[in-house]
């Protein structure tokens, strides 16, 4: 059985492509809270990917490899977090929990959601 996983955690998960063609396997963080876990045992996931824009946009958050939590977020390379990529997935889907997110980076990605969604 796997373990809990919980907000915060970078995971490797069969992340769809935006017009459902297909999927791609693909590290991404969980961004709903436990309770939501518990009780739908669904999980909000955040897109992540290595391929780094020249110009980010307001919700593009660029986590490069000299930051002082990237090795702890058991990503290979420095990356990229768009909130406008953010989908809901059941657990079974989830492969594995790669690493974590420190309270720094949450900080960050809490900013590009204010430029996201504009709730």
């Amino acid at each position: 059985m796997k373990p809990e996983l919980q907000n915060g955690d970078v995971v490797l998960v069969t992340f769809p492509f935006t017009d459902l063609a297909g999927t791609k396997l693909r590290p991404a963080v969980i961004i709903s809270s436990e309770e939501v876990h518990q009780k739908e045992g669904d999980y909000t996931l955040l897109f992540i990917s290595s391929v780094i824009p020249d110009s980010p946009e307001k919700y593009e958050f660029i986590f490069p490899e000299s930051h002082s939590d990237f090795r702890k977020s058991g990503l290979k390379k420095e990356s990229v977090f768009k909130a406008n990529k953010i989908t809901t997935l059941q657990k079974q889907l989830i492969q594995r929990k790669l690493g974590v997110l420190g309270e720094e980076v949450r900080a960050e990605l809490r900013k590009i959601f204010q430029h996201a969604l504009r709730i």
